[in-house]
């Protein structure tokens, strides 16, 4: 690991691996299934390289943009259900927009504390002043998109308090945002965004940034079954009867499990959580290097794995990906901006193609013979063998040094 200034970092192993998650979330169980080697190597411990919990995570910017979006959601519905408000229709919404200085505002707000997240990132210092930019400048869509999937949800309104206040008891009638659901006999939790109960009936709402998704279904369901095992917030083990997905472009009705359903789906879970645990007790777990399991994977730069198949040459995804990820050998330095290498590994080039790099200033400081791991590099002339292939280190790339 590198100091938060330097122009590069060190590939390093965990200083210890994660145990199996005590409670189960429907997020972990996607991450572990595709790959338990990915997972174990983002939520593992690394003493050395920063004191927050697993690896640090690279910030995306489609990733930031979806966050700022939920917390603006999550913002805006606590100040409606605390104004009474039934919806972003009702006349009192009005005023509650007011206090809270409207919706740019509200915006505005959220990509500051979305983004101070990262602050103690060290992976994320370089990125973090360009990605609050960038964001500032599509604050007409996030607010766009932020009145659209609020204007999908309906509020019951009370005074109830909201998931960031509440305890572990019984829920009267409201509208709970980010209330955690906890069914220890399953081993598993989850927070659905909007938990909407009246007197006789329970929505369970959840919002969508991305596109739709089939997990998607799975996951509002599990909710379902979450809410009906909650013993301290639901002792009398009320169904939800409604399921709802809300995306930009639309929503999505799922049809809520009859209590037979729900008690097969208790099963099913169940399984599901026994199996992902024990494919973590291999230390390390096993990889599932592939095509879609490690194109976003944001610790494929550790993992022998990931690079091992680089080198049986896997294939961009079509003509229009200029960027891609090589470990090179450094074989002679041209001065401060550009350094010949040959491949070791990368979807590209077959080992021992010659390549030559380029950086910004103080992008990588190498010696010959030193071995790179390049992450999200610009690719040209990669067709034409006779001339090195040129790989350019651009804002957004980095450099792990073996």
């Amino acid at each position: 690991m590198s100091s938060t200034d330097a122009p590069f970092w060190t590939t390093v192993a965990p200083s210890a691996w994660p145990a199996p998650p005590k409670e189960m979330t429907v997020s972990a169980l996607s991450e572990i299934e595709a790959c338990p080697r990915r997972w174990a190597l983002a939520s593992a411990e690394y003493h050395d390289l920063w004191a927050g919990r697993g690896y640090p995570p690279k910030p995306a910017l489609s990733s930031l943009a979806g966050s700022v979006v939920h917390f603006a959601i999550e913002t805006i519905t606590k100040a409606f259900v605390q104004a009474g408000c039934a919806s972003v229709q009702d006349p009192r919404a009005v005023q509650a927009m007011q206090e809270l200085g409207g919706y740019t505002k509200v915006v505005n707000d959220c990509i500051d504390s979305v983004t101070d997240r990262y602050n103690r990132n060290p992976r994320a210092t370089r990125f973090l002043d360009g990605a609050r930019r960038t964001l500032r400048g599509q604050i007409p869509n996030l607010r766009i998109r932020t009145q659209t999937l609020l204007g999908r949800v309906r509020i019951t309104a009370t005074t109830a308090r909201t998931g960031s206040q509440t305890g572990r008891r019984p829920l009267s009638t409201g509208t709970y945002s980010e209330l955690e659901l906890s069914a220890p006999e399953l081993g598993w939790k989850g927070k659905p965004d909007l938990l909407v109960v009246s007197e006789h009936s329970c929505e369970i709402v959840d919002f969508k940034t991305g596109v739709h998704k089939e997990e998607h279904a799975f996951q509002v369901r599990v909710y379902a079954l979450l809410w009906n095992r909650d013993r301290e917030l639901n002792p009398n083990g009320h169904r939800a009867d409604k399921l709802t997905v809300v995306y930009d472009h639309g929503t999505m009705t799922v049809a809520a499990p009859s209590a037979t359903e729900l008690d097969c789906l208790a099963t099913e879970v169940t399984t599901q959580r026994e199996l992902a645990c024990r494919s973590l007790s291999e230390q390390p777990p096993k990889a599932r290097p592939g095509p879609e399991t490690c194109r976003y994977c944001q610790v494929r730069q550790l993992c022998p794995e990931y690079w091992r198949a680089q080198q049986h040459g896997w294939k961009r995804d079509s003509a229009t990906d200029n960027f891609t990820d090589a470990e090179v050998r450094i074989t002679s330095v041209h001065g401060p901006l550009s350094w010949n290498a040959i491949v070791v590994a990368s979807r590209n080039a077959e080992p021992g193609r010659a390549v030559l790099i380029r950086g910004p200033q103080g992008a990588i400081h190498p010696h010959v013979g030193d071995t790179f791991r390049l992450l999200d590099v610009r690719v040209a002339s990669e067709d034409d063998h006779l001339t090195p292939m040129v790989l350019t280190l651009s804002t957004f790339s980095e450099a792990y040094r073996r």
